[in-house]
């Protein structure tokens, strides 16, 4: 299977990126009438926009407790944004992530450290081997891996909550020094309607 992609490993980042980072709008649907979302976002004086601001700022300060984590233990600011990727591509976790949420912004945040803690084992950074094999073989990184705070910083601003989680997952193995190269990279713009593959 071939990325159509873009001058760099960057690409990857940026589709996921753009079309996810827009404001969690996974608690969005957690404010309307007829859908039932424990522990709800909403109804705390704050819009639900302004709850989560408010709980990734607190983040950002300091960890947040976790006490029923298995073991006890802190949610960081790195660990809040990977505890987002999963519910974020998955609807019918929205309910419960709203909840999570709204947990962790009471104080708290075990539910969002199990999630973040479950995304960094062993068999979940393969997965992300995996994807880092794709997009360096097609699109290898033109920086180094020393250039990480140029980078990272770049894929911040380009989504905040992605971003930097992207960034150390699909482009930081490119510009390692990754050992293999595709010998049918598509360079082209990202718009060009590419032809469908028969196999993937």
């Amino acid at each position: 299977m071939r990325w159509a992609g873009h001058y760099d490993s960057s690409f990857t980042m940026k589709t996921y990126v753009h079309a996810n980072d827009d404001d969690l709008k996974p608690v969005r649907p957690c404010v309307r009438p007829h859908v039932r979302c424990g522990g709800s976002l909403a109804g705390h004086g704050q819009t639900v926009a302004q709850r989560v601001a408010e709980l990734f700022a607190r983040a950002r300060r300091a960890p947040i407790p976790a006490p029923h984590a298995n073991p006890p233990g802190e949610l960081s600011y790195g660990d809040l944004l990977v505890s987002t990727f999963m519910p974020l591509r998955l609807p019918l976790t929205w309910p419960k992530f709203a909840a999570d949420l709204n947990a962790a912004a009471n104080g708290d945040a075990s539910a969002l450290e199990t999630e973040a803690r479950a995304m960094q084992t062993p068999e979940a950074l393969s997965e992300s081997t995996t994807s880092a094999a794709i997009s360096c073989d097609d699109g290898p990184a033109r920086l180094s891996s020393s250039a990480w705070p140029r980078a990272i910083a770049r894929f911040t601003h380009s989504g905040k909550l992605w971003g930097p989680v992207l960034g150390w997952w699909l482009w930081a193995p490119c510009a390692s020094h990754w050992p293999a190269h595709s010998t049918d990279q598509y360079t082209g713009a990202v718009e060009t309607p590419r032809p469908r593959p028969r196999s993937c």
